[in-house]
């Protein structure tokens, strides 16, 4: 039977008020504590060395997925479906007469 991996423990002492930013941070993504930890030392370590880690293609569709879970919370749960859906397609395509301009669409080139 193979031995488990041993899990490192790292403690972290944070100030009070850094501790609720984190907090606040970790809600807003959905994470907990030690999660955000994590994820904001890795964002801090990239931006100090200038890596973005967005890849493009897949990236977008993960970040665009995101956008629509997160504005799917905000609206009224009694939002009848097709509502929703307006609304949620209207602030991630835009607005219709804008949505023609859109560069980063399939088919679409700068005029």
């Amino acid at each position: 039977m193979p031995k488990p991996k041993k899990v490192e423990l790292n403690v972290v002492r944070l100030t009070p008020d850094v501790t609720v930013l984190v907090d606040v941070w970790a809600a807003a993504h959905a994470l907990d504590r030690p999660a955000a930890l994590s994820r904001l030392v890795e964002l801090g370590l990239r931006a100090e060395a200038g890596i973005t880690g967005v890849r493009p293609g897949r990236d977008e569709l993960a970040i665009e997925a995101r956008a629509v879970s997160q504005i799917g919370l905000l609206i009224d749960p009694e939002t009848p479906e097709e509502e929703r859906d307006r609304r949620i397609h209207r602030l991630t395509d835009g607005p219709p007469e804008f949505v023609g301009f859109r560069i980063d669409l399939p088919g679409r080139r700068p005029h």
